[in-house]
């Protein structure tokens, strides 16, 4: 500005303000950007001039699209997106510019004095703020910016753009998603038109009181017994009050003391009878195990569908089937990754095998040396490298990618081709 007053150049302090945010703390490019500015806006620096060079989203713009949030309207939020897309602005610079004004409207909301009012209207600031509640607007910064960290990943900028548009409209605190085109009821004029009726008026819903907060502290006879009348007095939902009473004839559990980390261990294995449940077979059927042991293929497919994790996955793929014999797998690891081996661990993979085969058996690893192409981890490799080496044949011989060779005398590189699965 100080430059701007020694030359005797008009400048709004909006348009500064844009200037000096898309300098980024750049002392030159600032500079660059107010000669470009200068020349682009003919010596009067407005804010719609400064936007335009700089391919910015009108502020406008912001404001229908947090109107159409505020008043649930669909049509016309995809009409603010619209008008974005034809006038070729960027819209991850849209998603900047809506984070910005949730910014200000939740410092007018707590801290109206330190609101920088440059680039916002006053009374598009004020009139938002008391649409919104606080926790709204937080919750519509943070569906903001993660849809912002996730833009790129969208098929297209319009798609991730919109997206973000519909999640902030469909999530909402007490609410479930607002159809496109539709506009939500408004619940606070229907709360206090059944007051102003009398209790009893049944044409609107009686509001019912929040109980997640401290249901864990009330038998579920005393929830039927608070949430009943609210039932009677317009939801009618007799399929949910017939399920709240008869909750009080479940026996709750009894929550179980743990004293030591040995203690808190063992009750997290599986008890032999409960193997069964979570196996990958359904119930009354078995894997025979010595399938395991005789093909190397089904010993990988099996083990790597078990769900082990982390440094149990690694060792068990590494490690091959000997035999199965008097209930008892013998598996032998290799001397390579014989120090990564411990007790827990060990007991991690038993305990995955037998829920996994619905079966109950003990596991005896013995260490030595073992040929890759007999583990997991080896046959993996081996798949890998076949499907490569097909994806490649598959590549060279489509007649697409034939012409195109022939066409411009070109060579392929076989190490960009990479199989898409």
């Amino acid at each position: 500005s100080t430059i701007l007053l020694s030359e005797a150049i008009n400048s709004e302090p909006a348009a500064l303000s844009l200037l000096a945010r898309a300098a980024d703390g750049s002392l030159r490019d600032a500079l660059s950007l107010l000669d470009q500015a200068i020349a682009y806006s003919d010596r009067q620096l407005t804010e719609s001039s400064i936007r335009d060079m700089l391919g910015l989203v009108n502020g406008q713009t912001i404001v229908a699209i947090l109107d159409a949030l505020a008043q649930g309207d669909g049509l016309a939020l995809m009409d603010c997106s619209t008008q974005l897309i034809q006038a070729a602005q960027d819209l991850r610079t849209a998603l900047d510019d809506l984070l910005s004004y949730l910014h200000a409207l939740a410092l007018y909301q707590f801290a109206p004095e330190a609101i920088e009012w440059k680039g916002f209207a006053r009374e598009d600031i004020e009139r938002l703020a008391a649409l919104f509640t606080p926790e709204l607007i937080q919750l519509y910064y943070q569906i903001t910016l993660n849809g912002k960290r996730d833009f790129m990943l969208a098929p297209d900028p319009r798609t991730g753009f919109e997206m973000v548009l519909l999640r902030l409209m469909a999530f909402k605190p007490g609410e479930g998603a607002v159809p496109v085109g539709k506009k939500p009821v408004d619940r606070s004029v229907q709360s206090a038109k059944s007051v102003s009726d009398g209790p009893a008026s049944n044409s609107a819903s009686a509001p019912v009181p929040s109980v997640a907060g401290n249901a864990a502290e009330k038998a579920p006879a005393k929830i039927a017994e608070e949430v009943e009348p609210f039932l009677e007095g317009g939801l009618q939902n007799t399929d949910l009050k017939r399920h709240l009473k008869s909750a009080s004839k479940i026996d709750r559990p009894k929550a179980i003391p743990v004293e030591t980390q040995s203690e808190r261990r063992s009750l997290k294995r599986e008890q032999p009878e409960q193997l069964r449940a979570k196996s990958l077979y359904l119930p009354g059927e078995m894997m025979e195990i010595n399938s395991l042991v005789d093909n190397i293929s089904v010993w990988s497919d099996f083990v790597l569908k078990i769900g082990l994790k982390g440094m149990a996955r690694q060792l068990v793929v590494h490690m091959t089937p000997l035999s199965f014999k008097e209930g008892v797998l013998n598996l032998q690891l290799d001397d390579k990754y014989k120090s990564l081996q411990s007790a827990d661990r060990m007991q991690q993979i038993s305990d995955a095998l037998q829920q996994g085969s619905g079966q109950k058996f003990k596991i005896n690893v013995e260490f030595g040396e073992v040929a890759r192409e007999q583990t997991a981890s080896g046959v993996i490799a081996e798949r890998e490298r076949a499907n490569l080496e097909k994806t490649r044949e598959d590549f060279k011989e489509d007649e697409n990618v034939k012409e195109l060779v022939s066409l411009f005398d070109a060579d392929i590189d076989d190490a960009s081709i990479k199989p898409i699965n």
